[in-house]
């Protein structure tokens, strides 16, 4: 019975809300399914031109900038021969490195990082066999140890079709020891795992944020869990803070991670392993799968370590990753440039959800969002990477256009119901 007042409740406020700004704003569809939105005669007449409609099924990990900075000098002959520039140092191959890399970064430099990984970077596989092997299979990668009591991360796809999964560490001979699979997400490609053993080293997180285009990136794996990590691959960072739209298999909806690009091979030996920076900290973790889908020839991609940490965190506490969810269906409203129109720009709201995160806050239908946590809001893609940037429980600042006036809500944001 509560229930279904709750759903009249609902259903009463979303018409109501329609029914007062309807007096103000008339919707009439063109021959193409555009919308334009007008003021009636009691106001000033609004003309806005609505497009791309779109379900808002916004989540979180997080600000879709494509960096450009100048590459700094040491950097200039690496980009010049860029094609040239990826060097691999394993112990069970030797290709030629280039002259001009290994001049600029010594490869003292590099021993220092990979001796610094030591013991950190270990083998995964879903069969104990593997590591007696001479060879890498496709069910074998690296993880890395992020705390003392034997949580690691990995990629997912390692764990596909598998319940069991084993490591090699380096520490504890040669005999791999079985681990429990804590959480994994495949639209980012990361997994957490852990075995059962305490007071283990574990890795050093740098911030990806500092990361910059031209920066040395050292790629570090250790699929067979040796004591010195078996596969170092080295290029500069290409492309920062871009995003990639990834399907969650589990809920359907798209959901923005930022990546890493650079072109420092990234391969069966190094997926799930460190992407490191020229002091040792790694800014991201290594994945195979995501640059077979996204990269071109010659460019990996890594999950840069912020977004790891976020995900991590996730894993670790549900066993899944947990993502805010505003609620509604929305159009970007473009500004028209005619002498009537007011000028405004936003979100359109057509509908909200009951129970969800914007119907909680009070928005309704023919609501214009135009800022969010104390930002403008032009388009719908800008709520997207806002609410990426939070967590669910968090409390943001919400600013709508209704009736005329702009009003300032505070929302609390909430997981999809």
């Amino acid at each position: 019975m509560d229930k279904k007042k709750k759903l009249n409740k609902g259903a009463i406020l979303n018409r109501d809300l329609k029914l007062k700004n309807e007096h103000l704003l008339e919707e009439s569809c063109n021959q193409h399914g555009e919308i334009n939105i007008r003021q009636n005669k009691r106001r000033k007449r609004l003309e806005s031109l609505c497009k791309g409609v779109l379900v808002v099924s916004v989540a979180a990990i997080s600000g879709a900038i494509t960096a450009s900075y100048i590459i700094e000098k040491k950097y200039n002959n690496m980009v010049d021969n860029r094609n040239n520039s990826s060097v691999i140092y394993s112990n069970k191959q030797q290709i030629p490195k280039d002259d001009k890399i290994k001049e600029l970064v010594p490869k003292n430099d590099i021993n220092k990082v990979v001796e610094g990984l030591s013991g950190i970077i270990v083998g995964v596989s879903s069969n104990p066999e593997s590591f007696l092997q001479n060879d890498i299979t496709s069910n074998m990668g690296s993880g890395i140890i992020i705390d003392k009591d034997g949580y690691i991360v990995t990629n997912s796809f390692l764990l596909e079709n598998t319940e069991i999964v084993y490591v090699k560490l380096s520490s504890y001979g040669s005999k791999p020891i079985e681990a429990k699979i804590i959480g994994k997400d495949k639209a980012s490609d990361l997994a957490v795992i852990k075995v059962d053993l305490e007071n283990l080293p574990y890795a050093r997180f740098g911030d990806s944020e500092k990361v910059r285009v031209g920066d040395l990136a050292i790629a570090v794996g250790n699929p067979l869990g040796e004591d010195m990590a078996d596969t170092v691959t080295m290029g500069i960072v290409s492309v920062i803070n871009k995003k990639i739209d990834f399907l969650d298999p589990n809920t359907g909806e798209k959901r923005l991670y930022k990546i890493v690009k650079t072109d420092a091979s990234i391969n069966s030996y190094n997926t799930g392993g460190a992407l490191c920076n020229s002091i040792g900290e790694i800014v991201g973790i290594n994945s195979l799968k995501l640059t077979g889908k996204y990269a071109s020839e010659g460019i990996g991609i890594s999950i840069p370590s912020n977004e790891v940490k976020n995900i991590v965190e996730s894993l670790t506490n549900y066993g899944r990753v947990k993502k805010p969810h505003l609620g509604f269906i929305g159009q970007t409203i473009v500004r028209n440039n005619s002498s009537n129109t007011q000028g405004i720009e936003g979100v359109y709201v057509r509908e909200v959800t009951q129970g969800e995160t914007l119907f909680n806050a009070g928005v309704g239908p023919t609501d214009i969002i135009v800022g969010l946590d104390n930002k403008e809001i032009k388009r719908m893609e800008d709520i997207q990477i806002i609410v990426d940037e939070h967590k669910i429980g968090d409390t943001i600042n919400c600013k709508i256009w209704r009736e005329g006036s702009v009003l300032e809500l505070s929302i609390i944001l909430t997981e999809k119901q």
